[in-house]
Formats: structure tokens, C-alpha cells, sequence
């Protein structure tokens, strides 16, 4: 109040905000849009929208067969890369997902095929017997989002075993079976006769460990021969020594000489 006469008042009265020009910035595809307001100058304040760029689709031949889910590759190329944008591999077809950026290294998810895929096909051995009867080839057909899948069933070849260890007894006839031991495997067995064998011993055979149906025993003190039929030793027909021979009896001496005569008696050589 400089003149006591004329007193003033002055007003200092808040001017108008004045927005500056709001700033937007690009996230990725699968970002969310945001607005946040910067309010550290009262005079200026400033919008800031976050907002999602479009989807870009990038194509070409860097991921060439198809992969799991989340595998990485990393080559300068992916620099312009975001979560949520494509990649096309051109030759396939294969559309894979970017769900994660690190600088040059991309991950990827595979998310479809943009033309038919070739049938996978898994071969898928059966049992070679089942029950005894050869078992039936079969060809099932599968289809999924991964693609389609031919499953081809055939029968295995089965194996085979030998067992040639099965002694027969020398009476009997050699032969061959086959048995299945399990539904992949068949064993052949060989029965095959080993030689007779002849025993010799002073007095009549007992029990002879290891004797089989067909062999011999000789009495080397009677002279009797025996055969085996697998239980008991039965004595065969005839001797190795044969029948008693005659006894020659000598009744006289004779000494024979040169003019000499033989008496004709009884008895006489």
C-alpha cells in the first residue's frame, strides 16, 4: 500500500496448464497397452502411451525342420524381433511363435503347419507267435495337430535256438522236434543216439551208472554176455567160451621105428 490515500490489490492468479505433446512408445505384439501421465513439470504435463506394434511375420529358411517347443537360435537376423511375431520357414510351411527376445537369441514355440505334412511313419514290431499262429500285420492311421502318423505293425522274424545236447539211448531213433519256448523263439532240439558200450566185469552186472537201453556187459569169469533194455540186464543166448570139447584119452604109448610094427590092438592111434 504505497499511497495511504489509493490502496491497490494485486491477484497472482495460477495460469492455465499447458499438455505437452504426449509420447507414444511401440511394445511388443503380446504387450498390453498402458497411459501413464508425467506430471514432474506442473506446467507441462505429458501423456505416455505404451502401445502394441503390429505382427510382423518373418519368413525364410533359418529354422529348418521342425522343433519342440522352446528352443532357442540366435543370429543377428533376429534383431528386429518381438514377442508375439511369427516366423515362416518357407520350404515346410512351419509356423512357429517368438515368446522370448534377448538380443540376437530368439525363442521359439511351433504353432501350426501352413500346408499338409508328410505322414510320419513308425514301425512298431509284433510277436512273431501269438498262441501258436503267426501274428497279423497291421496298419493304423493317426491324425493330431503335430500331423499324421502311419503305424505299421509287423510280425518280427523269430529267433531261433539249437540244442543238440539231447543223448538218446543207442536203441533209439534220432530225431528232430521244434518247441516254442516263447512267443518270439523256437528252440530245435536234436536227439541224437550215442554208440553202444560194452561193460566188462568178473560176475553177473548190477546197477552201472550211466548204461542205456542197447548196451553190453560181459562176464569175463563165465563168459556170459548181457544186454540192457534201460530197467534190468538180461543174459543173452550163448557163451564167449562156447561147449565143453571131448576129452582125448591116451591108453598106450608107441614108440614108432623104421620096420617096426603096430600092434592091432584096441586103443591103438
Amino acid at each position: 500500500m504505497s499511497d495511504p490515500n489509493f490502496p491497490k490489490i494485486k491477484f497472482s492468479l495460477p495460469r492455465a496448464q499447458v499438455m505437452q505433446e504426449p509420447e507414444t512408445q511401440e511394445i511388443a505384439p503380446d504387450g498390453h497397452p498402458h497411459v501413464t501421465l508425467d506430471s514432474s513439470d506442473v506446467d507441462k504435463p505429458k501423456l505416455q502411451f505404451q502401445l502394441p506394434r503390429g505382427i510382423k511375420y518373418y519368413y525364410g529358411d533359418l529354422i529348418g525342420a521342425r522343433q519342440d517347443t522352446g528352443f532357442q537360435i540366435t543370429d543377428q537376423s533376429f534383431t528386429n524381433y518381438g514377442v508375439g511375431d511369427y516366423y515362416i520357414h518357407a520350404p515346410t510351411g512351419y509356423l512357429y511363435k517368438v515368446v522370448g527376445v534377448d538380443g540376437t537369441t530368439v525363442t521359439f514355440d511351433f504353432v501350426a503347419c501352413l500346408q499338409a505334412p508328410k505322414p510320419k511313419v513308425v514301425g512298431t514290431p509284433i510277436d512273431a507267435f501269438t498262441e501258436g499262429v503267426p501274428s497279423q500285420p497291421d496298419v493304423a492311421q493317426t491324425a493330431d495337430a503335430n500331423g499324421w502318423t502311419l503305424d505299421f505293425k509287423l510280425p518280427k522274424t523269430p529267433d531261433y535256438t539249437v540244442n543238440p545236447d539231447i543223448e538218446a539211448a543207442p536203441s533209439e531213433t534220432a530225431g528232430v522236434t521244434v518247441e516254442k519256448s516263447d512267443n518270439n523263439t523256437l528252440q530245435f532240439n536234436f536227439k541224437i543216439p550215442r554208440g553202444s558200450r560194452l561193460y566188462a566185469a568178473a560176475g553177473a552186472p548190477s546197477v552201472i551208472e550211466g548204461a542205456k537201453s542197447g548196451d553190453f556187459y560181459i562176464d569175463t569169469q563165465e563168459g556170459d554176455v548181457y544186454t540192457y533194455n534201460g530197467e534190468i540186464w538180461s543174459k543173452a543166448e550163448g557163451n564167449l567160451r562156447g561147449p565143453t570139447g571131448k576129452t582125448l584119452k591116451v591108453v598106450a604109448d608107441y614108440k614108432i621105428t623104421i620096420g617096426s610094427t603096430i600092434p592091432d590092438q584096441e586103443g591103438a592111434l
